[in-house]
């Protein structure tokens, strides 16, 4: 009995969790964009940039991808 006592005590419960969990995905999903020139679909004016992992940037017309 005691043993099952003191496991349950040491389990995070779904709450925390969702907590930090939660945290890292609105960091990720946050929207910071950049404009930049696309060298995909815009050679002359600079478009709007979906900042991504990795020093990424992603177009939001074309989807084209480059490293910042």
């Amino acid at each position: 009995m005691e043993i099952e006592k003191k496991m349950g005590n040491n389990r995070i419960n779904d709450d925390e969790l969702n907590k930090v969990s939660g945290g890292a995905e609105q960091v990720a999903d946050s929207g910071n964009t950049v404009m930049h020139v696309c060298p995909n679909c815009s050679k002359d004016k600079k478009v709007s940039f979906k900042l991504a992992s990795g020093g990424r940037a992603i177009c939001t017309v074309c989807d084209y991808q480059i490293f910042l």
